[in-house]
């Protein structure tokens, strides 16, 4: 999936490992964990690799 900022390619993973149907664990921004859902736009050419884990 590509997305969130004009230029820039993400990678967007989204892990479910306790099966539940709603809820948001954790969100990791390049290997680093981040506060809230909201993301900083990337510069354009960059990728980004973002790993969302449920819970």
């Amino acid at each position: 999936m590509t997305g969130y900022n004009r230029g820039a390619e993400s990678h967007i993973t989204v892990k479910n490992p306790d099966g539940v149907q709603h809820g948001v664990k954790r969100v990791l921004v390049d290997g680093a964990e981040r506060e809230g859902n909201i993301l900083a736009p990337a510069p354009a050419g960059s990728t980004v690799n973002v790993e969302v884990i449920m819970g």
